[in-house]
């Protein structure tokens, strides 16, 4: 569990509560090294959440099928591509199965390629499956991965997906 001295907790007290609250990990208060109190995240609602929101929006159309138009591609391109872990991992094991433009785009000097961690946690549960074969360590190979391809740990947090939906980009 992760510390924090009194003296900090009382100077940022509030941005250690949402933190808390945003991140639902426990955090020990501690004097002189010795523990004093806990800062718990506040209890989920209990019960069942599936369709709590259904008299606040519906689902009109396909989930599945890409969001965006060739024109918002060049905006895109400015904050860079984020990876799926298949294109991830092809792009590193079998490029073959890429195609073209894709192979283009992961070539470009002029994106930013950028991987979430999450894809890095399915990346270790497919080679746990037999799915993918990362040796001679998953976790060295992977490591590896990220030193050898030009794609950085993308930041993206809830709060930043949020934001970005309410920048103004001309088209």
């Amino acid at each position: 569990m992760e510390e924090i001295q009194i003296s900090k907790f009382k100077a940022t007290c509030l941005a250690v509560l949402d933190r808390v609250g945003k991140t639902r990990k426990p955090l020990l208060v501690t004097r002189f090294g010795k523990p004093i109190d806990q800062v718990l995240p506040p209890p989920s609602p209990g019960g069942n959440w599936l369709g709590k929101m259904k008299d606040q929006g519906e689902v009109r159309g396909d989930l599945v099928a890409p969001v965006t138009n060739s024109m918002d591609w060049e905006a895109l391109k400015q904050m860079g591509l984020l990876l799926d872990t298949h294109i991830w991992l092809w792009s590193l094991l079998d490029p073959d199965r890429l195609g073209g433009t894709t192979a283009h785009a992961l070539q470009s000097q002029e994106n930013a390629l950028q991987i979430s961690p999450i894809s890095v946690w399915e990346a270790l549960l497919l080679a746990e499956r037999g799915q993918v074969a990362l040796d001679p360590d998953p976790f060295r190979c992977l490591r590896q991965a990220m030193s050898i391809a030009p794609i950085a740990e993308a930041p993206l947090t809830v709060d930043a997906a949020l934001a970005s939906r309410t920048v103004d980009v001309e088209h």
